[in-house]
């Protein structure tokens, strides 16, 4: 038979119940909740020198209003990835706004960089992010079967037989 010893319990829960103590405790929300949709962009595999335009939508669905005052890049994406236009404004409750994203890779490689949103507050500016990344490949197509064997074909007929062309990326050649 188990034994538990009540009064330890009963101090603990006291103790939480109380706040240790400690009057000043206050817990203050942020009056905007900003989501993502995708919460992370992947571009895939483009081609090197190909160009691809993503969009990721932001929505605000918090109780209050989110003033963001600047739209920028950062991380090691280089001149891989770009933002075509400049943008910063209000996002009220239950609104949202379109952010487009542009990935050209430049060389092979896997690629990541963060689409981030400063949004001012009463207390400063807090960082919103958004991952993205994408891959540049050399172009390519892949056929099979990989070989295509007539057999012998008399002069002046012909044959005829079927092979797959795949792209190996996302780019259109």
């Amino acid at each position: 038979m188990r034994r538990f010893a009540i009064a330890p319990c009963i101090l603990t829960l006291a103790l939480l119940a109380g706040g240790c103590g400690d009057e000043d405790v206050s817990l203050s929300l942020s009056p905007y909740d900003l989501v993502a949709l995708p919460g992370q962009f992947d571009f895939g595999a483009l081609a090197i020198g190909a160009t691809l335009e993503g969009s990721i939508v932001v929505q605000n669905v918090g109780s209050g209003g989110a003033e963001i005052t600047q739209v920028t890049l950062g991380g090691s994406g280089g001149s891989n990835f770009r933002l075509p236009e400049s943008w910063s404004g209000d996002l009220n409750k239950d609104q949202d706004h379109e952010f487009k994203v542009i990935f050209s890779p430049d060389e092979e490689g896997f690629f990541e960089d963060r689409l981030i949103l400063n949004v001012t507050t009463g207390t400063g500016t807090e960082g919103f992010e958004i991952r993205l990344r994408g891959r540049g490949v050399t172009a390519g197509l892949r056929a099979y079967p990989a070989i295509v064997d007539f057999g012998p074909v008399a002069e002046g007929s012909s044959e005829s037989d079927f092979f797959v062309v795949e792209n190996m990326t996302d780019a259109p050649i």
